[in-house]
């Protein structure tokens, strides 16, 4: 009875925790819609990389389109 007791004052105290903190730090873990970063937003800097062909090619280039960034090195095996 006594540890039924404990666990539930345990996570009532908990809950209150979590309250409290939603309230004190309210953008804690939560972004704005138009944030820096997000997926096509202008304000994301210009990325340049190299084709198979050894031409540079700009993500900006593929605007609309979903693209695969495939990140190796030369010592990995395929």
């Amino acid at each position: 009875m006594k540890k039924g007791i404990l666990v539930s004052l345990g996570v009532v105290a908990l809950l209150v925790l979590m309250i409290w903190a939603d309230r004190r730090f309210p953008a804690a873990g939560r972004q704005a819609a138009n944030a820096p970063g997000k997926a096509g937003d202008a304000s994301m800097p210009a990325v340049v990389m190299k084709d198979l062909n050894d031409h540079d090619v700009t993500l900006s280039q593929y605007k609309g389109q979903v693209v695969l960034v495939n990140f190796w090195a030369t010592w990995c095996e395929p």
